[in-house]
């Protein structure tokens, strides 16, 4: 959950928003270079493993 900031002026209306991270990491990086990691931060909530893969690929 991405948390409304405490400090936000008192006129601006928001709220909390929710929020999903997935962890993504290069299996087999290339012998001259380093794995490739990021990381994906969606209001889509994701229910399973396959459905996290799904939306990497898109997103990639």
């Amino acid at each position: 959950m991405l948390k409304v900031p405490q400090n936000r002026p008192k006129s601006a209306q928001l709220c909390d928003l929710p929020m999903t991270v997935v962890s993504v990491e290069e299996e087999h990086p290339p012998e001259e270079g380093k794995a490739i990691r990021w990381l994906l931060i969606s209001d889509i909530e994701i229910d399973s493993f396959e459905h996290a893969c799904t939306l990497t690929l898109c997103a990639g």
